[in-house]
């Protein structure tokens, strides 16, 4: 069993450094070979053995599937990716009170589910099965999203409370943590996602609820990159007769075509966000995209601040 669980770690690392490898190749959705790729090959023994033995706790044998399809993922076997998925029982899976490596994993899991989902090939014929895979990958996505976001506040909070309690009367250090791949992929799915069905109204959404959550040190370039984003959006892709303040719902006419529902609402609710009684609202997109493209630059100074004393 000990042996098991060491093949485990070994396996996990393995692909991360075979990921971090190819990560160009990751982007483009380019599937990696097993033959060019050793780290990727061993992890891929190492795990098909583990499952094969079953000598773990169920904890660790459902993180082993969660990896191996992670594996599966990149080796571009969607169909494979999926049924272990389903092997892992990851829809049963109460995300609630889970630590941060779960809640890393979780996260990835989600994103990459929609994504195979949406490049595994497509032999549904009828018009309800599409739409019903369609709102499975979006479910997917929007999960995805807001577990990535409980992640990273929690993984700050974790942070920033263990170096406070060793450094007496100073400040904690900076959140060296860079965004992987998945996880950014996952902060994005929803909302790219819905901009390329052409659902304007809940791209905007969901770029605002983004933006909305307080921010981390880990998100700082990816919400630079939103910020702009949503300002492009809002400027030209809504006209200022569609407009909605970010606080308030969609104008009536709009709103058949949102979700009247939301995933993860218990996780949601443990999201840190921008509160108070002097918020300052909007009054039309040309102002909330000023607003938006004001804080990208203090953001870009602010960083650059950062750089210059860490060079120092």
């Amino acid at each position: 069993m000990l042996e098991d669980y060491g093949n485990l770690l070994v396996a996990e690392a393995l692909l991360e450094l075979c990921l971090k490898e190819n990560l160009a190749k990751i982007k483009d959705a380019i599937p990696l070979l097993e033959k060019n790729e050793p780290k990727m090959s061993d992890a891929k023994k190492n795990l098909t053995g583990i499952l094969s033995r079953g000598k773990l706790l169920p904890k660790d044998m459902m993180e082993a599937m969660l990896i191996l399809a992670k594996l599966h993922y990149v080796e571009g076997s969607y169909r494979d990716a999926l049924s272990m998925y389903a092997r892992a029982g990851l829809e049963d899976i109460v995300v609630e009170e889970k630590p941060l490596y779960m809640l890393r994993l979780l996260t990835e899991a989600f994103v990459i589910k929609g994504l195979a989902l949406e490049r595994s090939p497509n032999s549904i014929a009828s018009r309800a099965r599409l739409s019903e895979r369609e709102e499975e990958v979006m479910a997917c996505f929007e999960k995805a999203c807001v577990i990535a976001q409980v992640f990273l506040q929690e993984l700050e909070k974790s942070f920033g409370n263990t170096h406070a309690r060793g450094i007496k009367g100073g400040h904690a250090p900076l959140l060296d943590f860079e965004l992987p791949y998945f996880m950014e992929a996952a902060l994005q799915s929803a909302y790219v996602a819905h901009l390329k069905r052409g659902n304007i109204i809940k791209g905007i959404r969901n770029l605002r609820e983004l933006l909305r959550c307080m921010e981390t040190k880990a998100t700082q370039s990816f919400r630079m990159t939103a910020a702009k984003q949503l300002a492009e959006l809002l400027l030209h892709s809504l006209s200022e007769d569609c407009y909605w303040s970010p606080l308030s719902d969609p104008l009536p006419e709009f709103m058949n075509k949102e979700d009247t529902y939301y995933f993860c609402t218990t996780l949601r609710r443990k999201l840190l966000l921008h509160t108070g009684d002097n918020i300052y609202t909007p009054h039309d997109n040309v102002e909330e995209a000023l607003l938006l493209l004001l804080i990208s630059e203090s953001m870009v100074s602010q960083k650059a601040v950062v750089t210059k004393k860490g060079n120092n």
